[in-house]
């Protein structure tokens, strides 16, 4: 519901476009017609929407607003329908002398005739309705970070705000909210700066903002893994907006609901694309709506027609507030130690916690440490695939830094940093590590993945998403990564440990599956299309990405990997295999979804054919077979056949697992359908 419908004269749009920038400002959810109302929308049907979603009903008294058609409207149709409870909405704003009409007078009103009287007025205004003061605009606050808020109820936020430990951005935050005041994107591009693994880089001053200035946005905001394409992203968005979405559409026409939805929405909403693809054309993906704001945090630079917040190296005095942030106070030290970090945020964040954790381990001492270890062989993968991200000569000093942090932690720790390293790069459900380790500890309280989690979380190895789960940043991984053992076996058993999660999805008693395989599809995904896996492996895993995508009534991406594990599986395997036979039934029952019955029919009869030549008759893979395809049969209208191959599976299932079995139950009852509509139509 909404918290405030602006009631005024067009006469005095000026004053009343003032209130709802401030309203909205501090977040009260306003119902403004210049902006609540779409393009092409039925103009009195919703302005009687919003006054019965209203909380409270601003009136700006003046002689304009007395004499107003518009306004008289608005009045008397609500009060014919329930007096009393309009009466107790109202809240009038006397702007200028008037003759008030009767049925206000009895209603306390707020004299704001000069802007005096307005400024001295406006804190209990905006208390009384709802909002929270804010002081942003004076030039003392903007010197000073702005405090965390809370986020609307509308919201997706997988990220914490880091608090008081974050420093040296307050400028950048303020310049990108001016940006995204004037426009309606903005694009932060890192210029020598690293996102993420607790560093203050661009995903980091992303988080800032939305944490601190979400009372600007009281529509929503939806943070985006940009990276993971375009379905993704409308799948995270649909989901925390509740917006409905058909998921038969193509991508295209989903994304233009998704858009045309949040468009509705008559307050401001944000939207994140965060690390957007270096490739990729930014036009396509941005939200289309007047109301929308959007942060884009990306790699690339010279994205050009939008508004762009370049973050440089952080400066001295910001890099000792960093540096200061943390357990210890490090006095004129840490200027030198900036310096020598070339005031890379990840840099003097990794040394901060790794300074923290060793008490004894002055300033000079890990200089002199970081001096001493030379050249290391993480140096040249960061030229090579990072050096749009790292600053000209601090690569050894960043490469030194990971090495202390590694050689810090425990064996075991560093295990679990290594299998990390090769999964997709996105937060690891820590029950898909469980799986991994093949080890279910007794005692929470001794859980040695919770452990090692927690190690590798203190020295910023790590980030923990807002579900606890672990994610290294690309850099990490990329260091991580050399220290891999040579051969498959880390690698396998990832692969063994999604398959095996995945699986869960055929299980119709697992409902909790439903809910945990949401946050494994990122590393399923990555593996349907990982060139060193088994095509075996990569078409069981797309086979169950398949399922839980139908299952969640996302059909066009349900056919996107049926289709992939059948070319995978046709690639692995020998004609006529079964397992060829099953991804050609999981696409056929996909299509069927759709309506596309031909092809599904079609495809249904090979697998028929297949597992005939591959089991005895009456094999209850067959009967399966038939049934499926029987259905599809039924209506494309071909009853007869329809009505032959469910009367054999019946029979074969009958034999197999008796007359009450689940299987003989539903297939008696779709020969009953058939048998009735063949009679209805004899």
């Amino acid at each position: 519901m909404r918290q405030a419908f602006l009631s005024y004269s067009r006469a005095d749009a000026p004053f009343a476009e003032e209130l709802y920038r401030r309203l909205i400002r501090d977040g009260v959810d306003c119902f403004y017609d210049q902006e609540s109302i779409a393009w092409g929308t039925n103009w009195v049907r919703a302005l009687e929407r919003g006054l019965d979603e209203c909380d409270s009903i601003v009136l700006v008294l003046t002689g304009d607003f007395v004499r107003s058609k518009w306004t008289e409207l608005e009045r008397t149709s609500l009060l014919a329908e329930e007096p009393a409870a309009v009466k107790r909405k109202m809240r009038p704003l006397l702007r200028a002398s008037c003759e008030v009409p009767r049925f206000l007078k009895p209603i306390q009103s707020i004299d704001v005739t000069t802007d005096e009287k307005f400024e001295e007025a406006y804190p209990r205004i905006c208390r009384e309705l709802g909002g929270v003061l804010r002081s942003d605009e004076r030039p003392a606050a903007r010197a000073t970070l702005p405090p965390v808020v809370q986020l609307p109820r509308r919201a997706r936020m997988p990220y914490r705000s880091l608090g008081r430990a974050f420093a040296g951005r307050v400028g950048d935050l303020w310049r990108l909210h001016d940006l995204l005041v004037q426009s309606s994107t903005a694009v932060v591009a890192g210029i020598g700066v690293v996102a993420g693994t607790g560093g203050l880089g661009k995903t980091q001053l992303a988080t800032e903002y939305v944490h601190r200035f979400a009372g600007y946005y009281p529509g929503g905001v939806f943070w985006t893994d940009a990276d993971q394409g375009l379905p993704v992203i409308i799948g995270q968005i649909t989901d925390a907006a509740g917006a409905e979405i058909d998921g038969a559409l193509s991508v295209e026409r989903q994304r233009e609901q998704l858009w045309h939805s949040l468009g509705q929405t008559p307050s401001l909403v944000l939207v994140v694309l965060d690390n957007f693809p270096e490739v990729d054309a930014l036009e396509p993906w941005l939200p289309v709506g007047a109301n929308i704001r959007t942060i884009v945090t990306t790699r690339r630079r010279g994205l050009s027609g939008h508004p762009n917040v370049s973050l440089e190296l952080l400066s001295a005095l910001e890099g000792v507030a960093l540096l200061n942030g943390g357990e210890r106070q490090f006095g004129a030290d840490a200027a030198r130690l900036v310096e020598t970090l070339g005031g890379l945020p990840l840099a003097l964040e990794l040394a901060r916690n790794f300074l923290n954790l060793r008490p004894t381990l002055t300033v000079d001492a890990l200089l002199e440490e970081m001096a001493r270890l030379g050249e290391i062989a993480t140096l040249k993968i960061f030229e090579d695939q990072y050096a749009d991200e790292l600053p000209t000569g601090h690569e050894k000093a960043v490469s030194a830094t990971f090495q202390l942090s590694w050689d810090l932690v425990s064996s075991e720790a560093q295990w679990i940093l290594m299998l990390m390293a090769v999964w997709a790069p996105a937060p690891v459900p820590r029950r898909l590590l469980r799986r991994a380790l093949g080890d279910e500890s007794d005692s929470r309280l001794t859980d040695p993945l919770d452990a090692s989690v927690a190690e590798l979380a203190r020295l910023s190895l790590i980030e923990l998403d807002e579900d606890f789960d672990p994610q290294t940043h690309r850099l990490v991984g990329a260091f991580v990564a050399l220290k891999v053992p040579a051969g498959d076996e880390l690698r396998q058993t990832y692969v063994d440990a999604v398959r095996a999660e995945t699986s869960r999805v055929d299980d119709d008693g697992d409902t909790q599956s439903y809910a945990d395989l949401e946050t494994v599809l990122p590393h399923a995904e990555w593996l349907t299309k990982a060139p060193l896996i088994r095509k075996e492996d990569a078409s069981a895993i797309a086979d169950s990405v398949c399922s839980q995508h139908r299952k969640r009534g996302r059909y066009r991406l349900a056919e996107g990997f049926a289709r992939k594990a059948l070319a995978l599986a046709q690639a692995a395997f020998e004609p006529g295999h079964p397992s060829i036979a099953t991804s050609q039934s999981n696409l056929a029952t996909v299509l069927k979804d759709l309506g596309e019955l031909e092809e599904a029919r079609d495809l249904l009869r090979q697998a028929l054919a297949a597992d005939e030549r591959s089991f005895e008759p009456g094999h209850p893979s067959i009967a399966t077979r038939q049934s499926n395809l029987a259905l599809v049969l039924k209506d494309l209208g071909e009853l007869e056949e329809a009505r032959e191959l469910l009367r054999t599976s019946h029979a074969s299932f009958q034999r197999t697992f008796g007359q009450d079995h689940p299987n003989t139950k539903t297939v008696r009852a779709n020969l009953a359908a058939v048998d009735a509509e063949i009679a209805r139509q004899g």
